[in-house]
């Protein structure tokens, strides 16, 4: 592999054929082995988009005259590319790994080091997920946030913070809370509830960890897609979600526009899935989600991150 042009908008890559079919088969695998409510997250596209690029790379294949061909790809279909080629390397069981995809281990971890330093490393300034780094950064400063503070076992009382997601009519409630023998992981529990006066549980999430510092990720993202919006900026197709510690997805989330109403005020269209139990009664129902896609206004936005940051502010001051 060898790379050719880097625009803002796409590379050109020098591929080998042999490079070209395993890109094409590890697509093919993680289409096959993943479902569809995961698949977003681990691949960085959508399933439709994967068969897509797949179908791309086959024609291009078929139609390869020399060794080596050049090809234009979107940091969309680069993401995508990644994202299935760390599936195939480590996430997925394949004994007959080369029988699958085409290439030795060292060859596909080859392709993904020059895919992540040569390509994507050199365009994440230009990104959205840039911008939600540096966000966190200036969060985790202003709100004094020091890993190095956390021990364990926590010797002081159990901290726990409660927040409210209201999209339209919908809200959900995170409840967060720390765990004594672990200093990188946060207890969370997300509940649709039918209204702050009657928290009846309509379903939860059937995941009940997270890595700490994903939260002051969830607030940059939020906090970015207003700065956008106020800046008249177009916001960049982004899913924000995260894993808890088995390597399950506990909620999609993501910002599809937004508008200005009035000076501070505005709204953001937000796509919430939450990976929950909807059985209200017994709530033991197999894994599934629900998902509301509505307008969140910029108040109850502040008042959700600040909830957090305020829970955030306590679990690392213990």
């Amino acid at each position: 592999m060898k790379k050719i042009t880097l625009t803002k908008e796409m590379t050109t890559l020098q591929l080998s054929v042999n490079e070209l079919v395993a890109m094409k088969n590890a697509l093919i695998e993680v289409c096959h082995r993943l479902g569809s409510y995961e698949f977003e997250t681990r691949v960085n596209i959508s399933e439709i988009e994967a068969i897509a690029l797949a179908n791309k790379l086959r024609q291009i294949i078929e139609m390869q005259q020399s060794e080596k061909t050049e090809i234009q790809f979107t940091y969309r279909e680069i993401w995508g590319l990644q994202g299935s080629l760390v599936e195939v390397y480590g996430g997925i069981s394949m004994p007959n790994f080369v029988e699958k995809i085409g290439l030795e281990r060292a060859k596909v971890l080859a392709l993904l080091e020059f895919l992540r330093l040569e390509v994507l490393h050199k365009v994440e300034k230009e990104t959205l997920s840039d911008l939600i780094w540096q966000k966190r950064k200036e969060i985790v400063t202003e709100l004094g946030l020091n890993s190095a503070n956390l021990k364990v076992p926590r010797t002081s009382a159990q901290v726990i913070g409660e927040a409210y997601l209201s999209i339209d009519c919908r809200l959900f409630l995170f409840r967060l809370y720390s765990l004594k023998y672990t200093k990188s992981f946060s207890g969370i529990r997300i509940m649709e509830i039918v209204s702050l006066e009657n928290q009846e549980v309509l379903a939860q999430s059937i995941l009940q960890k997270i890595e700490v510092h994903f939260l002051s990720e969830l607030v940059a993202y939020l906090e970015v897609g207003k700065d956008l919006v106020k800046n008249n900026e177009q916001i960049e197709e982004f899913v924000f979600s995260r894993y808890n510690y088995d390597h399950k997805n506990i909620f999609h989330l993501q910002v599809l526009s937004g508008a200005i109403t009035a000076e501070n005020k505005g709204f953001l269209k937000l796509k919430f899935r939450l990976n929950a139990n909807q059985d209200k009664e017994e709530l033991v129902s197999p894994e599934n989600y629900i998902e509301v896609e509505d307008l969140a206004s910029f108040e109850d936005i502040d008042k959700f991150t600040g909830a957090i940051c305020q829970y955030l502010v306590e679990f690392y001051r213990i």
